[in-house]
């Protein structure tokens, strides 16, 4: 258990708002995507190409960095279906990542449970350091490689230490990536 959160209950329900509106987006996205695939797919395609590589990267990094639902896999899994030159979307995903996963790490370190209690109710928090002792680096790694949600905040506000974050984190996340766009790229993996 964790002492009580030092944030206020007004940051905490800003943050939750602003939670509540990105969620909205991606489940109104999500209609018109199952409603309008094709047209979705032609946008997603056009959007991409517009954005480019710098795009692609920026889109990841900032799913790194702030803890939400949409994962990266699934952005990764989309640009590969529309038929994107592999190589560029895996070079911009894998950095976006890596570089998003490592500042979202140093700052859970700097802010620590501040930052993590701005973001979490205090039983969700509680929980999820919970979860952590009992699984250790494993709920780490089951994390960085599936499209489950990835916490690289949380994980430095809870002082694991950095080495064991790149081995436990960063890289099994990157194989993860790799190997799963790999895969739908040479049609091991039908995703959509």
């Amino acid at each position: 258990m964790l002492k009580e959160c030092p944030v206020k209950k007004t940051s905490q329900k800003k943050i939750r708002l602003l939670d509540f509106f990105i969620l909205f987006f991606i489940l109104i996205a999500g209609i018109i995507w199952m409603v309008e695939y094709k047209l979705f797919k032609a946008e997603l395609t056009d959007t991409a190409i517009s954005l480019g590589a710098l795009g692609i990267f920026f889109i990841i990094f900032i799913l790194e960095v702030i803890p939400q639902l949409i994962s990266p896999f699934l952005i990764m899994f989309a640009l590969i279906s529309s038929g994107f030159n592999i190589h560029i979307v895996m070079f911009s995903i894998v950095l976006g990542s890596i570089l998003g996963s490592v500042l979202g790490f140093r700052l859970g370190k700097k802010y620590g449970l501040s930052l993590v209690c701005a973001m979490l109710e205090q039983n969700s928090l509680n929980k999820l350091f919970l979860f952590l002792n009992k699984y250790g680096y494993l709920f780490i790694l089951v994390s960085a490689l599936t499209p489950l949600p990835y916490f690289p905040v949380f994980f430095g506000a809870l002082n694991i230490s950095k080495k064991e974050f790149i081995r436990y984190g960063v890289i099994p996340r990157s194989l993860g990536l790799l190997s799963l766009g790999y895969a739908v790229y040479f049609g091991l993996l039908t995703v959509f």
